[in-house]
């Protein structure tokens, strides 16, 4: 038996075991090409493949990167159609002023049009570029509906008016300390997207979530993020303040952090980052030593026990708050009263989740289809073409004729009809559309074994041999050239 005898159902099930392989030690999976390369060695595992090949897909690297995959994605749509997480991380070795080539954000705009059923957004652009970015999307009115998360780079605060229903915003991470654009009064050029940022954030309706990373100091936390993120989200009920660099202790957040009446869930940096007396070793190589063990576990637990002082201090002035995490993998949940008096603080064991949803930290490790990258040819590994036809067309084939110009196979049916299909490419799902009957030949004219002989030239002339003698019918394929004109009315 071999693939082309299984039924959809069981090829699919073969491509879903194949997405599903083994995690690296981090639990993280990275095994696209082997889908991909599978899914070539036959044209319906190729078409059932797509949902699952291009899930999620990474568009990084430079503007070459980008014209690369820009030109796979137009002749590939199923990529941007079957695509609900998308990540878009261009930067530029050259000065960071070297624009764009001039056609290739608007032809980007153009492949990002099909991705409505997009659910996860990450997107980086040199800042010198992002109102170039802003001004082709909007001329393109392109927008996310279904975008539940943004990650954003410095200066893509716009994006946030793309995705009407996102519900949780963060930032990129470190790389917004070297964001040097702009200067808005007080408000530092590094701050300024931060302001930027903040302000756009309030205005999206259905926020949950809201995370900011990368800060030099708890002073600037203290006395501008927090404090903004209070004057226009008072009622956010999730926060995450991490990847910051805390020079004081985290007590002097507390009284920012206790106005927020309905904050449910905190994502701070680790404990070693919060001022709470814990320094552990900032070299690896001491657990090498003899005693690299025990030097490990009093570690581990010196950690733990400044994890706990930090949620014996949050919980209490934190009214509402229920989820701590300290980290990224120290979750801390607390009991309270009626009255909301902490009764009990309980951390679970070393959790495998991770604190935060949204940053870039976790929303890179996922497993993704580099659009553009070389290793990805989203053609054949022969540099063949081909194109799927659907069950149902292959069913009513008997007999092929031939492919005829305007990419239509020519076919007798089981009712020996001359029949042509509009092929579609093997990514697009239009898969019934363009099949026209034409004329039919008379059954008793052919036998089996002649049936088998019968092909159609390129004027559209049908040879088609009956007892001693070859039949030839002649038939403009004018008339084909019609029917594509009226399939394309239509």
């Amino acid at each position: 038996m071999s693939l082309s005898d299984l039924n959809d159902d069981v090829l699919y099930m073969i491509c879903s075991f194949i997405d599903e392989g083994p995690c690296n030690f981090r639990g993280v999976r990275r095994h696209k090409p082997h889908l991909d390369s599978f899914s070539r060695t036959n044209h319906r595992l190729r078409h059932l493949s797509m949902p699952m090949l291009f899930r999620n897909i990474a568009i990084k690297g430079g503007w070459d990167d980008a014209i690369r995959a820009v030109g796979l994605m137009e002749v590939c749509p199923a990529i941007a159609r079957n695509a609900r997480s998308l990540k878009f991380h261009m930067w530029v070795n050259e000065e960071k002023s070297y624009p764009p080539p001039q056609s290739v954000v608007p032809r980007l705009a153009i492949v990002f049009k099909p991705m409505e059923r997009l659910e996860q957004l990450v997107i980086s652009i040199p800042e010198s570029h992002t109102d170039t970015f802003a001004m082709e999307f909007a001329k393109a009115d392109l927008s996310f509906p279904c975008v539940k998360t943004l990650v954003v780079g410095p200066f893509c605060e716009w994006t946030v008016n793309l995705c009407s229903n996102v519900t949780a915003i963060s930032t990129t991470g470190l790389q917004w300390l070297q964001a040097s654009r702009g200067r808005s009064g007080r408000i530092s050029s590094e701050q300024e997207h931060f302001h930027r940022l903040i302000m756009a954030a309030a205005k999206a309706p259905k926020l949950q979530h809201f995370e900011m990373m990368a800060w030099r100091r708890r002073e600037e936390l203290e006395d501008f993020i927090l404090v903004a993120i209070l004057d226009v989200m008072p009622n956010i009920s999730s926060i995450g303040l991490d990847g910051g660099s805390y020079s004081d202790k985290i007590s002097g957040l507390l009284p920012i952090l206790s106005r927020f009446q309905n904050l449910t869930y905190l994502a701070l940096a680790p404990a070693h980052c919060l001022g709470v007396g814990f320094h552990p070793p900032t070299c690896g190589n001491v657990y090498k030593r003899r005693n690299g063990e025990e030097v490990r576990r009093q570690v581990n637990q010196r950690g733990k026990e400044a994890e706990n002082r930090v949620a014996s201090m949050i919980f209490p002035v934190c009214s509402k708050l229920h989820e701590l995490w300290i980290g990224d993998h120290a979750r801390a949940e607390v009991v309270r009263a009626k009255g909301g008096e902490v009764v009990n603080i309980f951390r679970h064991p070393e959790s495998a989740e991770v604190s935060v949803t949204c940053d870039s930290n976790t929303a890179w490790n996922d497993n993704f289809f580099e659009v553009g990258d070389r290793e990805n040819s989203i053609e054949p590994l022969t540099g063949l073409t081909y194109s799927y036809i659907p069950p149902d067309i292959v069913a009513r084939v008997e007999h092929p004729l031939g492919i005829l110009s305007g990419s239509r196979l020519a076919s007798l049916d089981q009712d020996l009809w001359v029949c042509t299909y509009r092929l579609g490419s093997v990514y697009s799902q239009e898969s019934h559309a363009g099949l026209k009957r034409h004329y039919f030949i008379p059954r008793d004219w052919v036998s089996t074994e002649s049936l088998e002989q019968c092909y159609m030239t390129t004027d559209g002339t049908v040879p088609c041999p009956r007892d001693d003698r070859v039949a030839v019918i002649r038939s403009s394929l004018d008339s084909f050239s019609r029917e594509r004109t009226h399939d394309s009315e239509d």
